[in-house]
């Protein structure tokens, strides 16, 4: 089936066993697919595949005996970003799907940039993936070129457990910003070769937190990988119990909705810290600037997920006004102002 810009897919049942087609394809925009199931099913290509120009909703839907797909959800396009949320992925179950052989696949869900530029995909939240197999060199749950918010899943019993959960590929533009998911033990939970991983405040399955060889070795959770952002992360469950008392303090409001940079103490002598605050992931950059426009000094430039702090050292500054800006090479989204008594 096909399905093109303004497109509503509500309350269907596919059901192939092909290897020739898709289940459902959808390009455009404005496209939005609920309440369906998908499979069972066999064949090569993916179950739903996306080619999207943003705006686009996946949610409620049932991904079930699934065989040998190439993966569950293939969404591919040119990222826009670092602001907005071209696609939604949410409440959706995937489960009992796997790969015949050695095969490339299965993969739950698989998201590309095309491209080189900073993109972001938007957020995949509240689903469920479990008892999942993947095969060749794939991983089972999400591989993810782009920046994306990855809030609320649950994944389980992801096979084999020598590949992680979710894997981000190597684009040092891109940020992957997890927060008060499952992933449950055992195997590797999450790796990447050079995207910005920030995975605090995530469940690993153990209160110890996750396994790491060099950063945390005493840790019987799930494993991550070195370039991973894990600490601190939840001690439970982030569904066990709607008392957080015995949880590592973190804000219910995991993922911020607005732009926002902060310093404090201001005034300062000889140190201030700065707090960043980013809506969606992705690549930015800092500056000091002095009251006449000049720039000063670049306080950062890379990937910012979340909420950051940045410190501010007055050595080498004459005492004065100051701007703090955040910005990209296209756009500023935040400033805030800065006076250095000395």
């Amino acid at each position: 089936m096909r399905g093109y810009t303004g497109s509503r897919i509500e309350n269907c049942e596919f059901v192939c066993y092909s290897n020739v087609t898709d289940l459902l394809s959808l390009s455009g925009s404005d496209i939005g697919v609920s309440g369906c199931r998908f499979g069972p099913s066999s064949g090569w290509y993916p179950v739903v595949r996306l080619n999207t120009l943003g705006d686009c909703v996946i949610e409620e839907c049932l991904f079930d005996s699934i065989d040998t797909r190439e993966s569950l959800i293939d969404v591919s396009m040119a990222c826009p970003g670092p602001v907005g949320s071209p696609v939604t992925i949410r409440n959706n179950i995937f489960r009992n799907y796997w790969t015949t052989g050695q095969s490339v696949g299965t993969i739950a869900i698989s998201l590309l940039c095309q491209g080189d530029p900073t993109g972001d995909f938007g957020i995949v939240e509240n689903n469920t993936f479990e008892n999942g197999r993947a095969g060749g060199a794939h991983a089972p749950g999400l591989v993810i070129r782009g920046s994306v918010a990855f809030h609320a899943n649950q994944l389980v019993n992801l096979e084999p457990q020598t590949l992680p959960d979710v894997w981000a590929d190597a684009r040092l533009q891109d940020t992957i910003l997890a927060r008060a998911n499952a992933f449950l033990p055992p195997g590797l939970a999450m790796s990447t070769a050079g995207t910005v991983a920030d995975a605090r405040w995530n469940w690993w399955g153990e209160s110890t937190g996750p396994y790491n060889a060099a950063n945390n070795p005493d840790g019987q959770g799930s494993g991550v990988g070195n370039s991973i952002q894990f600490d601190p992360w939840l001690l439970q469950h982030p569904d066990s119990s709607s008392d957080t008392s015995t949880v590592a303090e973190t804000p219910r409001a995991l993922v911020p909705s607005n732009f926002s940079l902060s310093a404090f103490p201001n005034p300062f002598n000889p140190t201030s810290t700065l707090m960043v605050t980013v809506p969606r992931a992705g690549e930015y950059v800092v500056t000091l600037y002095d009251v006449t426009g000049r720039e000063v000094r670049r306080l950062f430039s890379g990937g910012l997920a979340g909420r950051t702090e940045i410190a501010i050292k007055g050595e080498g500054l004459a005492s004065g006004l100051y701007f703090a800006r955040l910005h990209t090479d296209r756009q500023q989204f935040a400033a805030t102002k800065l006076l250095l008594l000395k």
